[in-house]
């Protein structure tokens, strides 16, 4: 198949047009949606919803897990909040600090709905397999896959 692609300049005029050939796209299956994973997911998440170097995040996962990681590596100031003795979310403490978003391991994600209701920022909680929390305008799900590898699909 050959189509005919232009680039523009910088001045939005045409500076060339040239034909390729493109090979023909793959078929796509309905039965099994493309996958990408948590790690992917997460950073297009925070490339969304946060300035690096601007915004601060709350994380309640210890140093170097998966939520950190992406944090760190795309430069945003973290806050950490361990869960309370009882092992629950400490959502009053989460409210007190000065961040845009808050950053959720799947455990514990007892208070969640509290927070939701009343942190003003988006909440991006990355979760396994299992159930799945309510949805929520401010909930943003990263779901892993059993075994936490992930398909690759589509594109």
């Amino acid at each position: 198949m050959s189509r005919r692609l232009t680039r523009p300049t910088g001045t939005g005029k045409i500076a060339a047009e040239e034909t390729m050939t493109l090979d023909p796209a793959a078929p796509v299956r309905e039965d099994v949606p493309p996958v990408i994973g948590p790690a992917h997911a997460l950073g297009t998440v925070l490339a969304e919803l946060f300035e690096p170097a601007v915004h601060r995040v709350a994380v309640t996962e210890p140093p170097g897990g998966p939520l950190d990681a992406a944090a760190e590596a795309y430069g945003l100031r973290r806050y950490r909040i361990p869960p309370t003795p009882q092992g629950r979310l400490d959502v009053e403490q989460l409210l007190r600090l000065p961040v845009k978003g808050i950053l959720l391991a799947a455990d514990p994600l007892h208070g969640l709905d509290r927070l939701l209701d009343r942190f003003p920022g988006p909440v991006i909680v990355l979760a396994g397999p299992g159930a799945a929390p309510a949805p929520h305008e401010r909930l943003v799900l990263l779901r892993q896959p059993p075994g936490g590898a992930a398909r690759t699909g589509g594109a």
